[in-house]
């Protein structure tokens, strides 16, 4: 449960309070200048994979020029920090967008897309060294296949496209739309999302118009222990509410910190709706049973505004990593300098590769020993940053990696999913995920049906028995990361 927002704050919380609405009151009547990234931002969307409903945009080079990460010497150690997994983009990103058509119910992605926008000329040869695809030709673009049904495409000198589908014809078609940006494919909700990077280093907002009926936004306030507890009548002033969603939009503005505005919207007004005094725990118990929870929201400050709901705070190195992994890429760790897949030219290849490999899983492994200390409870919370550290797992380039590694790195990203469906209170058993879907609406995670109450009850058992499962997997995956660093490093005489 979140802590209560206080009804007088100490006298620094409320400082900070006034510094952060004084920098977003600055920025909205536009007392800074337009970032760089605005110029682009229009070609970026264009690049929006077909039918989303979620999009981030992210202004790399305004993020690393920044006193926050002068500080912490991203810049210097942006190599390092990539090689390990810690960014998601290669070092010679200037820009990027990511965008995905969501199930929101179940949070997978039928198709994603990114653009990078990059600092530097680059080929399709560099990558093809990292991942041995097939070469191809779509229209005049040069295009590389991956094995893993991912098409990367050479959008122009220093602009990379990437989409999840090896359907040819699919590709072809979202090619022709990119070439014409003024026939955005964009909803209206993303549109307005996009012209938010006039004064944002990172936007990020998923499209949530009729994404949930009204039976299961009823069902799912009977059952929350935020609401369950309030009079019918407050339930329902919510859930009319709730049934006006819009979608939720996220800001962070870098500069000596990481300042966030989260913002949801509503079709109707929230200020005079129980949600205006309940909103902030609402939105951390539905991210919570979601598993996708971010630990800096609970500092965060909440209030209602109009149509809107808003939580404001800081947001830490691990929060921004999480906000970029909302969505997960549909291509790995790669490098689009020949600078950088030289740099191991001086050791085996295969060495130089495998170690790198090993140190983006090693990456992982860090983020998911901080969680695993905490308590049942708390785990629970985080069970779909395990399905996403398994795609991202997945998705790394596997050219020159030792094959024993390899194989490893396979069984990992099964246990991984394995971890999160157990956390979530879902058997492993496929043929018991049928019986967690009712009228074709995912109850995976945030939504019940009518039956809720005692549904509920059977989850939260299963999730009992899921953590103490996952635990028992997660030390497995330990042991065996061990084993088979002890093998890479005498094979190797390399450090891993």
């Amino acid at each position: 449960m979140s802590k209560p927002i206080l009804a007088n704050p100490p006298r620094t919380t409320r400082l900070a309070q006034v510094h952060t609405a004084i920098l977003w009151a600055v920025l909205l009547i536009g007392g800074l200048a337009p970032s760089p990234l605005l110029a682009q931002v229009n070609e970026l969307a264009s690049y929006a994979a077909p039918n989303s409903n979620a999009i981030i945009f992210f202004n790399v080079n305004v993020v690393m020029k920044s006193s926050l990460a002068s500080s912490n010497e991203w810049k210097e150690n942006f190599d390092k920090a990539y090689a390990s997994g810690l960014v998601a983009v290669p070092p010679t990103t200037a820009s990027v967008m990511i965008s995905s058509d969501l199930d929101v119910s179940s949070w997978k992605s039928f198709v994603t897309t990114a653009v990078f926008d990059l600092n530097e000329p680059f080929g399709l040869s560099v990558i093809n060294r990292q991942y041995n695809g097939i070469p191809d030709s779509i229209g005049d673009k040069s295009a590389l296949l991956l094995s893993q049904g991912v098409y990367v495409v050479q959008a122009s000198d220093r602009r990379a496209a990437v989409i999840s589908t090896g359907n040819r014809q699919v590709v072809s078609r979202w090619l022709h739309t990119a070439a014409q940006p003024s026939n955005s494919s964009l909803s209206k909700y993303l549109q307005a999302a996009a012209e938010r990077t006039k004064i944002s280093d990172i936007v990020l907002a998923i499209d949530l118009d009729s994404a949930f009926p009204d039976v299961v936004i009823e069902s799912k306030l009977k059952s929350s222990e935020v609401f369950g507890k309030l009079s019918e009548a407050d339930r329902k002033g919510a859930a009319k509410v709730l049934q006006t969603l819009k979608g939720l939009t996220l800001e962070v503005i870098v500069k000596q910190e990481a300042d966030a505005r989260l913002v949801v919207d509503f079709g109707s007004d929230v200020a005079s709706s129980p949600l205006a005094a309940k909103g902030k725990e609402l939105l951390i118990e539905v991210l919570s049973d979601a598993g996708l929870m971010v630990d800096d929201l609970e500092s965060w400050n909440g209030r209602s505004e109009g149509n809107k709901y808003i939580l404001q705070g800081k947001l830490s190195g691990d929060g921004i990593r999480k906000v970029m992994r909302l969505i997960n890429l549909p291509i790995g760790n790669f490098v689009t300098s020949e600078k950088s897949l030289s740099a191991g030219a001086s050791e085996s290849q295969v060495a130089y590769t495998t170690q790198q490999y090993f140190r983006s899983i090693q990456k992982v492994m860090s983020q998911i020993d901080e969680i695993t200390k905490r308590d049942d409870v708390a785990i629970s919370r985080y069970a779909k940053w395990f399905s996403n550290w398994a795609d991202e797992i997945d998705s790394l380039p596997i050219l020159n990696v030792d094959p024993t590694l390899l194989e490893f790195s396979q069984k990992l990203s099964e246990s991984f999913r394995q971890c999160s469906d157990a956390i979530a209170g879902i058997r492993i058993q496929a043929g018991a995920r049928g019986a967690q879907v009712w009228n074709g609406i995912g109850e995976y995670y945030m939504w019940t049906n009518e039956q809720s109450n005692v549904r509920n009850a059977m989850r939260k058992e299963e999730q009992a028995r899921g953590v103490t499962s996952a635990r028992g997997i997660y030390r497995e995956i330990q042991n065996g990361l061990q084993d088979v660093r002890r093998i890479m490093v005498d094979k190797y005489k390399l450090e891993f």
